[in-house]
């Protein structure tokens, strides 16, 4: 799994008119269908540091034994906001294997009781990804928007290492068109 970008940190956020000097995603994430997936605060319901770390590290596990497809690579990322923040994973599959990851990563999210997931492919231009929101419990989170890479925001929350009490943040929306997302160094294979 080679790194997603020269620093190992790629930020996105929503696209917006004003962008000066976007940076392009790296190739692999340019060539690929990615997913993002979490198993913290089921339905949105908030949950313990511990008991969401238990749970991350469960999801983990399932995603290292996915074979049907396999996927080329996977990452440790976060969702963040404000005053919010979800640890997870970005899983990328190789764009023929789309339809049957998506189905995989439903599945998935269904095992951990997450309302929605996340599926992102890259537009012609090299700066700019369609995220796609898929329900998974919850049905009616289905949207679309397009996400830039972009530098990392100045707050806490999008800090790599941050404490833990902010895991534990009430989450206003799961899926609020000005969430972030954070993509870390792959996982070692």
């Amino acid at each position: 799994s080679g790194d997603p970008s020269a620093s190992g940190i790629s930020s996105s956020g929503p696209s917006t008119s004003d962008q000066a000097a976007l940076l392009p995603f790296p190739d692999l994430v340019l060539s690929s269908r990615l997913f993002a997936i979490t198993a913290w605060n089921p339905m949105a319901e908030n949950q313990t540091p511990e008991a969401n770390h238990s749970a991350n590290s469960a999801l983990s596990a399932d995603l290292q034994t996915l074979s049907s497809p396999a996927p080329i690579a996977i990452w440790n990322s976060f969702g963040f906001s404000k005053d919010w923040r979800e640890d997870g994973f970005v899983v990328v599959f190789k764009e023929e294997d789309q339809e049957k990851g998506r189905e995989v990563m439903v599945e998935l999210g269904k095992k951990y009781r997450q309302g929605g997931i996340f599926e992102y492919k890259a537009e012609q231009q090299p700066c700019t990804l369609t995220r796609f929101t898929v329900g998974v419990l919850m049905k009616s989170v289905d949207a679309e928007t397009s996400i830039v890479r972009c530098s990392k925001p100045d707050m806490k929350t999008a800090n790599v290492n941050l404490d833990e009490h902010l895991s534990t943040s009430t989450k206003e929306s799961a899926h609020a068109a000005d969430n972030n997302t954070a993509i870390e160094k792959p996982q070692a294979d």
